[in-house]
Order: structure tokens, then sequence, then C-alpha cells
């Protein structure tokens, strides 16, 4: 999962000091309580997921 979000960030321009602070902080900040964590496969992305879980209603979504 960790290729996949830096691969993400990569595509979404952020920059190398960003990336190096996700690749360090990624397994230390591990989540601890998992059932408050929201677990996304591969490909998923958190909008779809909050959508499909009935958190975020796809009405309130401001779409251009």
């Amino acid at each position: 999962m960790l290729e996949e979000i830096i691969k993400r960030c990569k595509m979404r321009g952020n920059n190398e000091e960003f990336i190096s602070r996700i690749k360090e902080v990624y397994y230390a900040d591990f989540p601890k309580d998992f059932e408050k964590v929201i677990w996304l496969q591969k490909g998923q992305y958190l909008e779809d997921v909050l959508i499909q879980k009935g958190i975020l209603d796809v009405n309130s979504i401001n779409k251009d």
C-alpha cells in the first residue's frame, strides 16, 4: 500500500520532502484502535469508501 500512496503523491505533484515524510511515518503512525480505522484496498480512494459506507453524502459533493 505504501508504494501506491507514494505513486499517488508523485502524480499529484507532491515534492520529495513530503514523500520522504510519508515514508517515515507510514508505519510509525500505524493506528492502534482498529475499530476507528477505515481500511482501503489497493486502488480505492477514501472518498469512494466514505460514500459506500454512508459516511459521506454523495449529494453533498460539489462536482464542477
